[in-house]
This record gives C-alpha cells, sequence and structure tokens, in this order.
C-alpha cells in the first residue's frame, strides 16, 4: 500500500513540474467558487451553480497554467488590491473606535494612516514614512 501511495506522490510530481501551482489567488477564486456552488444547492440557482463551477474552473486553470509571469502579474495585482483593501478597513475601524480622542486621515502619497488628536483645531501633521505634511482639522 506504501508503495502505491509514493508511485501516485511521484506520478503527481512528475505532472506539476513547471506549472504555477497553489496561489493565494487561486485559493480566494476557488472559495468564491465554492460558496456560490453551495448557495445553488438551496434552491433553483442554476446561475450560481454555472457562475461557481466557472469560478472552480478558471482557479483550476491557474493551479495548471505554465506560464508564469501572466500568473505573477495577477498574483500582484490581486496582492495590491487586497492591502488597499486591508488599510481601508483598517482605517474604519481606528476612526470609529479612536473618535474621541483622535481624528484619522490616509496619506494621499503612500496610503498610511496618520493619527492627531482631537479638539485641537488645525493641526499639522506629517506622514512618517514619506514626509507629505498635511493641515488636518481635528
Amino acid at each position: 500500500m506504501k508503495k502505491i501511495f509514493e508511485k501516485l506522490i511521484n506520478l503527481l510530481n512528475r505532472f506539476m513540474y513547471g506549472r504555477y501551482g497553489l496561489d493565494k489567488l487561486s485559493e480566494f477564486i476557488y472559495f468564491i467558487g465554492l460558496v456560490f456552488v453551495l448557495l445553488s444547492f438551496g434552491g433553483r440557482f442554476r446561475l450560481t451553480l454555472i457562475s461557481g463551477i466557472i469560478f472552480d474552473t478558471f482557479a483550476v486553470y491557474r493551479c495548471l497554467s505554465f506560464d508564469w509571469q501572466a500568473r505573477r502579474e495577477e498574483l500582484a495585482l490581486y496582492l495590491k488590491m487586497r492591502n488597499k483593501l486591508s488599510v481601508l478597513l483598517k482605517y474604519i475601524r481606528l476612526k470609529f473606535t479612536d473618535r474621541k480622542h483622535y481624528r484619522y486621515c490616509l496619506c494621499k502619497s503612500c496610503d498610511k494612516i496618520l493619527r492627531v488628536p482631537a479638539g485641537k483645531g488645525k493641526v499639522m501633521a506629517t506622514c512618517p514614512v514619506c514626509g507629505r505634511k498635511y493641515k488636518i482639522k481635528s
């Protein structure tokens, strides 16, 4: 039994040689497809089932692709968008939780979050990353 398992692993390794493989974007696309497929089982939603199958097929296509450069560019774009979204969500959370004591704004050049004390009038804030200066009403 162990030899059969090793042969299968070896066969899979040879098949995947030179292919792109699984990355964060493929996992995300597969997860979205899985959600669509699971939603389609609740009723007569053929469109969600077809959409789920399309998403899952695209995720498998990305994993089996030989075009590393295109897949890396797609992954870089996805990670950039995901990072911007996480910064925006952090900004919204901080703005809400500390609203009595601090005012927050985003640096327009590097997307870092700037914090100034509340109730001090117009304050000059400097971004610690890029050095750009802002007048912020606190």
